[in-house]
C-alpha cells in the first residue's frame, strides 16, 4: 500500500502541486479577509445563539445537518467530475480546490477576530477533524479531474478521441467515488462528532 501511494505521489507530484499551492493559497486569502466579517455585535450574538443550542443537543437536528452535509457533498463532487469533462475543468479544479481552502481560512480567522485565542480550540475541535479526512480525498478527486480535463484537451488538440478515453474515464469515476466517500466521512464527523466536541467548549463563547 505504501508503494502504490509513493508511486501515485510521484506519478502525479506536478498536479499535487498545484493542488497543494491552491489550498494554501485559499487558506492564506481566507486568513487576510477577515477584516471585512461585518457587525461583530451581531456577529457574536449569533454565534452565541449557536453554541447556546450546541449546549443542549436535544435541540439539535441532526437529520437536517446530515441532509445539508449530503447535499454540500453532492455539490462539490458533482462539479468536479463535470469539470473533469469539460476542458474548462484545468482551471476551474484547482479553483474549487482554493474555495474550500478559502472557506477554512476565512471561518478560522472570523473566530480569531472575535474570540482571540479562544479560537484554537475551536480549530482542533471543529475545523481540524473533518479536514484530515476531507483533503487527502478532495485531493485525489481534483488530482483525477484536472488529469481528465488535460486528456480531453490532449484529444481536441489532436482532433480525435484516444483509444484509452474508456480507461480515463473509468478511472475518473473511480476517483470520484473514492473521493465522494471520503467527503460524506468528513461530512458526518461535522455534523455527528463536531457538535459534540463544540458542547463541550460551548461556555468558552457565551
Amino acid at each position: 500500500m505504501k508503494r502504490l501511494i509513493g508511486r501515485y505521489l510521484v506519478s502525479n507530484r506536478v498536479s499535487l502541486i498545484v493542488m497543494v499551492t491552491a489550498l494554501l493559497l485559499g487558506l492564506v486569502l481566507g486568513c487576510s479577509c477577515f477584516e471585512n466579517i461585518g457587525n461583530e455585535t451581531e456577529l457574536k450574538k449569533f454565534l452565541g445563539t449557536f453554541f447556546t443550542t450546541l449546549a443542549d443537543r436535544q435541540q439539535i437536528s441532526f437529520s437536517d445537518l446530515f441532509r445539508e452535509s449530503v447535499l454540500q457533498t453532492a455539490i462539490l463532487s458533482g462539479l468536479l467530475f463535470v469539470s473533469g469533462l469539460s476542458l474548462f475543468g484545468i482551471g476551474v479544479v484547482p479553483l474549487l480546490v482554493w474555495y474550500k481552502g478559502f472557506a477554512a481560512g476565512f471561518t478560522s480567522m472570523v473566530f480569531f477576530r472575535l474570540y482571540g485565542i479562544k479560537v484554537i480550540p475551536f480549530v482542533f475541535m471543529s475545523i481540524l477533524p473533518s479536514a484530515l479526512v476531507w483533503i487527502p480525498f478532495l485531493l485525489v478527486g481534483a488530482l483525477e479531474s484536472s488529469k481528465m480535463s488535460a486528456y480531453l484537451l490532449e484529444c481536441c488538440c489532436k482532433h480525435r478521441i484516444q483509444k484509452r478515453f474508456r480507461s480515463a474515464f473509468l478511472r475518473l469515476c473511480t476517483a470520484m467515488s473514492f473521493s465522494v466517500t471520503g467527503i460524506l466521512i468528513a461530512g458526518m464527523i461535522d455534523v455527528f462528532f463536531v457538535p459534540k466536541l463544540l458542547g463541550l467548549i460551548s461556555n468558552l463563547y457565551l
